[in-house]
């Protein structure tokens, strides 16, 4: 079965899925340690993934999509520069 992400990345692709991570619905739900710029805007919009929201690839998503913050934390990804807050999702 595919998972993907709240982004629309396919979790089943990534090296972690399965065995430390089960994608982003559980694992951002079950831990506030983790901080995924895409997963937070989608939920203070009440959306269960960017492919509801009516500004879908925009800023957030370009800028984010690909940096897993599971990834990130165990030196997989490189943490990327960002341009604006979590705080103020793109409207």
């Amino acid at each position: 079965m595919t998972v993907i992400g709240v982004c629309g990345r396919l979790c089943d692709k990534c090296p972690l899925y399965g065995s430390e991570c089960e994608g982003c619905l559980q694992e951002m739900k079950m831990s506030s340690r983790y901080k995924c710029e895409v997963y937070q805007c989608a939920v203070a919009k009440g959306l269960d993934s960017c492919a509801g929201c009516d500004k879908y690839d925009c800023l957030i998503t370009h800028e984010h999509r690909s940096l897993c913050p599971l990834l990130v934390e165990r030196g997989m990804q490189p943490v990327a520069r960002r341009t604006h807050s979590v705080d103020s999702p793109v409207q």
